[in-house]
C-alpha cells in the first residue's frame, strides 16, 4: 500500500509556515527584539521540518540519490542553522 506522503509533506509544510509567520510577525508587528529562547524555537522547528520533510522525500517513489542526500543531509542542516543571518 502506497504511503500518503505529499499529504504529509503539505500538511508539514503549511505547519512550518503558519509557525513561522507568526513568530517574525509578532515581533515585527508589536516592534519587539527576538530572545534567545524565540531563536531557539526558530531553529528548532526548522530542523524538525527539515528532518520530517527528509524522511517524506525518502518515501517518496523514484527519489534518486537517497544515499547522498542522508549522507550530506546533517552537514546542510548545520551550515544552515549557523549560517543564516
Amino acid at each position: 500500500m502506497p504511503r500518503p506522503w505529499k499529504w504529509g509533506f503539505l500538511f508539514a509544510t503549511g505547519f512550518h509556515l503558519v509557525f513561522f509567520a507568526m513568530a517574525v510577525g509578532f515581533n515585527l508587528r508589536y516592534n519587539l527584539k527576538f530572545r534567545l529562547l524565540e531563536f531557539a524555537l526558530l531553529i528548532g522547528n526548522t530542523a524538525t521540518y527539515y528532518a520530517v520533510g527528509m524522511h517524506f522525500l525518502t518515501d517518496a517513489p523514484s527519489y534518486p540519490m537517497q544515499k547522498m542526500d542522508r549522507t550530506f543531509s546533517p552537514l546542510h542542516l548545520a551550515c544552515s542553522t549557523l549560517c543564516s543571518p
